[in-house]
């Protein structure tokens, strides 16, 4: 299991207190909302700007954010039995 920076390495007794969480559709995995990886490109003769695209948090998965990128709140939604607070790292299948 890869180990990010902010992994918050415990889970908080205190749900209602802990950080929003987002679940990507990609690795079903949950991480700290804000956590996702933004990766930049210098331009180029097809690319004039400044190219960013942003990732899930986590390294081996490659799920641009904007498109798998859920609130844990919606996920929650569809799976009512789901914590309330996620487990870092833990596959949530859908």
């Amino acid at each position: 299991m890869t180990s990010l920076p902010n992994d918050p390495g415990h889970r908080g007794t205190l749900a209602i207190f802990s950080p929003p969480w987002s679940w990507c559709s990609r690795c079903h995995r949950a991480y700290l909302t804000g956590a996702a990886r933004t990766i930049t490109f210098d331009s180029d003769v097809r690319h004039p700007g400044l190219l960013a695209i942003t990732l899930c948090a986590y390294l081996d998965c490659a799920g641009p954010a904007r498109r798998i990128e859920w609130p844990w709140t919606i996920y929650r939604g569809w799976h009512p039995d789901a914590p309330l607070v996620p487990e870092y790292g833990r596959i949530y299948d859908v």
